[in-house]
């Protein structure tokens, strides 16, 4: 699928990360003080909801397509805007001001599942951070997950089911 000739799309993420591989989820806000809507990759979605995100085409700029990216899950995070927090993680956001667009760089794969990096608007390439977090809204249940961020190791992503818009 040529994504420069369809435009706009929705699609899912999945990480091809050594030691960071399984599809993109978006963790669920589990109190009133915990916030939600971060990007994870979890090969269970154990406290989460595989992401689905629609690319809103905006320009073709040498080997790199610009998008607005925006959440297509349903439940709490449906609209939100993909935004980096100020310690550089990935998330959703409804109310802040979310300015920069995202951009794909196409690295191949085949033309229903195409390789990818995603960039932030400065070209620094999506990665992960190992941290813990908790999972259950009863008894603290914490574990390891891989938060989506742009402040260290870089991931290989592969875009699929892709609709067009």
């Amino acid at each position: 699928m040529d994504l420069a000739a369809i435009g706009s799309f929705k699609a899912r993420l999945r990480s091809l990360g050594a030691g960071c591989s399984g599809m993109v989820a978006v963790t669920r806000k589990l109190s009133e003080f915990d916030s939600g809507g971060w990007l994870v990759v979890d090969d269970v979605c154990d406290g989460g909801v595989v992401a689905e995100l629609n690319f809103h085409f905006l320009e073709s700029r040498g080997n790199r397509l610009h998008y607005n990216i925006t959440n297509a899950t349903p439940g709490p995070y449906r609209g939100a805007k993909l935004g980096i927090s100020r310690n550089g993680f990935l998330g959703l956001y409804h109310n802040a001001s979310v300015t920069g667009f995202w951009k794909i760089e196409l690295l191949g794969g085949s033309a229903a599942k195409p390789q990818i990096y995603l960039r932030n608007h400065e070209g620094t390439r999506v990665g992960f951070t190992v941290r813990q977090e908790n999972i259950s809204r009863s008894t603290p249940v914490l574990v390891e997950r891989s938060f989506l961020s742009v402040t260290e190791s870089v991931l290989r992503f592969c875009l699929e089911d892709i609709v067009e818009l």
